[in-house]
């Protein structure tokens, strides 16, 4: 016998102890699937088939690795939680995850099928992390946007402790030590990578910053006489070309993107485009996400079309 019709008049037995009582539901099922899918195993203790079916499930649910957590309700302890469940036929299962049920079953099927569900419901906190890393990310984007890059660099490392070829960690750590004016650092975590990893469009970019620092970091010591100089010679369009690349160096990027921007507004094909290249290779090390980027990218339109 697979399962046993609730009709009312079974003979109620001494209950077993319980994991889930109506007063701990909301904290016990509802509030605990925030952090992992809570199977509520329904049961009564004149209930044979639940008896066979526990340690099935029990075992099942060990394979998760804590994804999938068990909690057990008496249901002739708890009968207004069960009828408000509409538990017709025990045992019966129901999963719940993020405070919704969102999955179950009635009848003591095989282990086979066990197991088979309760992969299932993995895979559903795997899709849950899925969005917290995608939330860690954007914040520490946004950190390093507001430059603050020591909070980025901290949800950066923690990342890389359980993802250590996290391309989109990586290429944000980098970033983070060249806002650092840590040039030394940032090229160590890039050589460090596996050709693979170097393959990566985030990871590229954050070469380009590197090799953008390396570029202006002869010259970002002179900045008071690179801008004493324009001053001289506000045309020289060489001078202000070498000053975006001081700026740049410095963490001044917002300067030395409208000091580009000045040169092309003036002459937007000079030296072969070697502004229009530039300025590329600033929103490349910045980051296509980059506020300056974006808005830099908005004016270079409007200069060229």
């Amino acid at each position: 016998m697979s399962e046993i019709i609730i009709d009312g008049s079974v003979e109620n037995q001494d209950p077993k102890p319980q994991d889930v009582s109506t007063e701990s539901f909301m904290t016990d099922v509802i509030e605990a699937s925030a952090s992992a899918v809570i199977l509520l195993d329904c049961w009564a203790p004149w209930c044979e088939p639940c008896k066979q079916f526990t340690p099935i499930l029990e075992k099942a649910v060990r394979t998760s690795q804590g994804k999938v957590k068990l909690a057990k309700l008496n249901i002739d302890e708890n009968k207004e939680l069960a009828q408000k469940l509409n538990i017709q036929s025990i045992p019966a299962v129901f999963a719940f995850f993020n405070g919704q049920p969102v999955d179950g079953f009635s009848g003591a099927i095989p282990e086979s099928e066990v197991m088979t569900f309760i992969n299932k419901m993995a895979e559903l906190t795997k899709d849950s992390g899925a969005d917290e890393l995608k939330n860690a990310l954007q914040q520490a984007e946004t950190f390093l946007n507001e430059n603050n890059p020591m909070e980025a660099r901290r949800i950066y490392e923690l990342i890389l402790q359980t993802d250590p070829e996290n391309s989109d960690s990586i290429a944000g750590l980098i970033r983070c030590y060249l806002a650092e004016d840590n040039l030394e650092e940032a090229k160590k975590i890039y050589e460090s990578c596996t050709e693979e990893l170097k393959k990566n469009s985030k990871v590229e970019e954050s070469n380009s910053a590197i090799k953008l620092a390396e570029k202006g970091k002869e010259i970002a010591g002179t900045i008071p006489g690179l801008e004493s100089n324009l001053e001289k010679d506000p045309e020289n369009h060489q001078k202000r070309f070498d000053l975006a690349l001081a700026y740049y160096s410095a963490g001044r990027q917002a300067e030395a993107i409208q000091a580009l921007l000045a040169i092309i507004q003036k002459e937007k094909n000079w030296n072969n485009d070697a502004a229009k290249k530039q300025l590329i290779e600033f929103f490349d090390g910045l980051g296509a996400s980059h506020a300056l980027s974006i808005e830099g990218r908005k004016k270079l339109s409007s200069i060229l079309f």
